[in-house]
């Protein structure tokens, strides 16, 4: 790597431009992706970097991604000036633009109100801190990380009772399809475990149709050739769910993907996720 020559080349997305809007209004999926995609296939840039949990589950044609690097904390971190979930007083204010985020929520303490909070990272904790905000703001406990701000954190959810997004935590480099030289490079820095993990919890969204705006949680572990998931469709208001667990060889990481989403389904995920 030290002998490529580089050059950065920052791109503004829908999702950056607009921090107020609900993503919905945006619309939805991609609002952080479609730019950067455009210009690879326009030959702008050779390789895109994203935050995978943001990229849809199919892909433009004539792109893939090439690696998947190592995969940082994947669990839901809170700011707040509370120290924990029950010390938050009655009819407190949560801010959070995720529907999943919003029905976990709501099923451990009905009485908070869920707000729409949008905004870069620093502004949010900012505002949390100052009570201008929210009394707690539910986030990526990966973005904390890698601002170095884990320690604005009032508590961490286990992943396990508050299901993160399809490979949160997990950092996608796409190139175009064809080009041979870039994904050679590129792939020096995938990491199987956190391929194999994505790949897993992505089939579970594929395969219900469901994009990262949609009520879905979904965690798999990868450990020593075997892989574990836990996935959930939840009913956003937070009064029902439907969850399944299953294990499979980590050579299977795709089906085991398509039979979790498939067992939801015969459970009536899809369903659920109308209500609310």
């Amino acid at each position: 790597w030290s002998e490529v020559e580089w050059e950065v080349v920052a791109i503004t997305t829908a999702g950056d431009r607009d921090r107020r809007s609900p993503l919905e209004q945006l619309g939805g999926e991609g609002v952080f992706v479609k730019e950067l995609e455009s210009a690879l296939l326009d030959g702008r840039i050779d390789m895109a970097v994203h935050s995978l949990k943001d990229m849809p589950t199919t892909l433009p044609d004539g792109l893939r991604i090439a690696a998947v690097p190592v995969r940082d904390d994947p669990r839901e971190a809170v700011i707040s000036r509370y120290a924990s979930l029950d010390e938050l007083p009655g009819g407190a204010t949560v801010g959070t633009s995720s529907v999943r985020r919003r029905a976990q929520l709501l099923a451990l303490r009905a009485d908070l109100r869920v707000v729409q909070y949008r905004g870069n990272l620093d502004t949010r904790i900012r505002k949390v801190s100052s009570g201008e905000g929210p009394d707690a703001a539910v986030v990526a406990y990966a973005g904390l990380v890698r601002l170095g701000r884990e320690g604005d954190a009032a508590w961490v959810f286990d992943d396990r009772e508050f299901l993160p997004a399809a490979a949160q935590g997990a950092i996608a480099v796409e190139i175009r399809a064809s080009d041979a030289d870039v994904a050679k490079l590129v792939g020096a820095i995938d990491d199987g475990i956190a391929r194999r993990e994505v790949v897993v919890e992505r089939e579970v969204l594929r395969h219900l149709g469901a994009g990262c705006r949609l009520p879905v949680g979904v965690r798999c572990l990868c450990a020593d050739g075997r892989l574990s998931v836990l996935a959930a469709v939840f009913e956003p208001s937070g009064r029902d769910r439907i969850v399944v667990g299953i294990e499979g060889f980590s050579g299977t990481a795709e089906k085991l993907g398509e039979t979790a989403a498939r067992r939801l389904i015969e459970q009536g995920a899809l369903e659920l996720m109308r209500k609310g």
